[in-house]
């Protein structure tokens, strides 16, 4: 499909937020306490989203529960959090998100918003997440072995899912590229982990120069993930200090 939308929630149903009913009892009982200052909402649309038109949107649909909930309350919303979402190429096929088409969309959102009295003094947050610190990390590992499975290159590393978790998580993969001088013609490769365990792989048919034992390779755009989804424990990795 045109379309490439990868979750990282619960699709609506789970633990995660409440729903329409309970957002406006809540709302009702905060505005009414004496303890607590109702500022606004905060929403979670969607994780890694590469489609402009799809977080407008979700902005949109923000803005129109904002504004139910004024009503609700009688009271202007100060801040309308509509989460994060903005998505980052993990393939080379994927297409940047277009952020001109988005910063347009936004910036007719707002000036809707400040013609309408209950979202006039409204705040918008959006929250960048792996936007600006994905790919701006790779994770570094060495080959410590080569072998061919039924004509399939497969290069085993000292390090894999217990330091960069997502690729099982969520069942993609990142690009992976050889580091330093490489010789021969690219040929597709499965890139692994140590771990007795058919998850912990990094890439699979992935086409590139072979590595030799002891070369680095990279996993690319690992900088908002690898250490927040790494396994704590059983995996060798040091214990922290208390």
């Amino acid at each position: 499909p045109a379309e490439r939308v990868r979750l990282v929630g619960d699709g609506g149903f789970g633990k995660f937020g409440m729903d329409a009913a309970d957002l406006r009892t809540a709302a009702s009982v905060a505005d009414r306490s004496p303890h607590l200052e109702l500022l606004g909402l905060h929403a979670f649309g969607a994780s890694n989203v590469l489609d402009a038109r799809v977080l407008l949107d979700h902005v949109m649909a923000t803005g129109r529960v904002a504004r139910e909930l004024a009503i609700v309350t009688g009271a202007p919303v100060q801040i309308v959090d509509v989460g994060g979402g903005l998505g980052i190429p993990y393939q080379d096929e994927d297409e940047p998100l277009d952020l001109a088409t988005f910063r347009a969309g936004l910036a007719e959102i707002v000036d809707q918003w400040a013609a309408d009295p209950l979202l006039a003094d409204a705040r918008l947050l959006l929250e960048p997440g792996r936007f600006l610190v994905g790919p701006a990390g790779a994770y570094l590992a060495r080959v410590v072995d080569r072998k061919s499975i039924d004509g399939m290159e497969v290069a085993i590393l000292d390090g894999g899912v217990h330091h960069v978790l997502r690729q099982a998580l969520v069942r993609t993969e990142h690009r992976v590229r050889p580091l330093g001088p490489m010789t021969g013609r690219p040929v597709p490769m499965t890139i692994a982990g140590p771990l007795c365990s058919g998850l912990d792989i990094l890439a699979s048919g992935a086409v590139m120069a072979s590595p030799s034992v002891g070369d680095l390779v990279a996993v690319l755009d690992v900088g908002a993930t690898a250490s927040p989804s790494r396994c704590p424990t059983s995996c060798r990795i040091p214990s922290r200090p208390r």
